[in-house]
């Protein structure tokens, strides 16, 4: 595996040699690329939480709209319901409403309970008697709506379940753009049959080889904060293809 990777870096040409890797070859070093790919990720979960702060002024923005200024109130630890409220936040639905029926992850205000459901199974749970004594849903002064807003984010980010679910998310998105962006660049070599007369099957094992330069600067770009970027991480991909054909020279037929 090491010496695939030093090749899938500086010796390009070499990669040719691995062409008849067997298929559980080629699927351990691909496994191995999108778990060194989720490393920035789990930094990211592990220092910042599962919910970012530009998730949080979403929450809060959605939270002003469609939940402060409700007839609504905690005490003493129990939340009397006047008014019923839903509000959804990237596929994160907030409700007191028990008629509520969705297949999305529910941040549900129970009775007594701030409750994370995922249909009617009831995930996680916290009582307002321990985070949030008393509230009012009618306040909604800055001051009030962040206390509300540092309970939610304590809530979710402190959640096994949400932290196994989005790294999961991350880890399926990973591995679908690495197969697709390999495709795509090997599609592409394909394209010039003259000078690249492997077929494509061969081509495409080779491929997620040669998409080692490819996940490593996206693994950058994410490390380091630059993950809207990820253009780079596909011209260095494209350049990187190019190089290993055209010193080929289609001597691996």
């Amino acid at each position: 595996m090491l010496n695939r990777f030093k090749a899938s870096l500086s010796q390009p040409k070499s990669l040719f040699s691995y062409k008849d890797d067997r298929k559980r070859i080629v699927f351990l070093y691909s496994l191995i690329m999108i778990c060194l790919s989720m490393v920035p990720y789990i930094i990211l979960e592990a220092t910042q939480g599962n919910f970012d702060a530009s998730m949080m002024v979403a929450i809060e923005d959605a939270f002003q709209q469609d939940v402060m200024q409700k007839d609504n109130q905690i005490i003493d630890g129990v939340l009397l319901t006047n008014e019923p409220f839903e509000t959804m936040v990237d596929f994160n639905v907030f409700t007191n409403d028990i008629t509520v029926n969705t297949f999305y992850l529910v941040i549900f205000f129970d009775e007594t309970h701030l409750q994370l459901k995922l249909g009617d199974e009831i995930i996680e749970e916290v009582s307002y008697q321990t985070v949030l004594p008393n509230f009012d849903f009618m306040d909604y002064s800055l001051e009030n709506t962040s206390q509300l807003m540092s309970v939610i984010a304590s809530f979710l980010n402190e959640s096994v379940f949400v932290s196994v679910l989005m790294l999961g998310s991350i880890f399926f998105s990973l591995t679908l753009d690495y197969l697709m962006i390999t495709f795509l660049l090997v599609l592409l070599m394909q394209m010039n049959r003259q000078a690249n007369p492997l077929p494509f099957k061969t081509k495409y094992k080779l491929g997620l080889y040669m998409s080692t330069p490819y996940m490593l600067t996206s693994l950058i770009l994410v490390l380091f904060g630059f993950g809207q970027l990820s253009y780079i991480s596909l011209l260095v991909a494209y350049i990187y293809y190019m190089w290993a054909y055209r010193l080929s020279g289609g001597k691996h037929a």
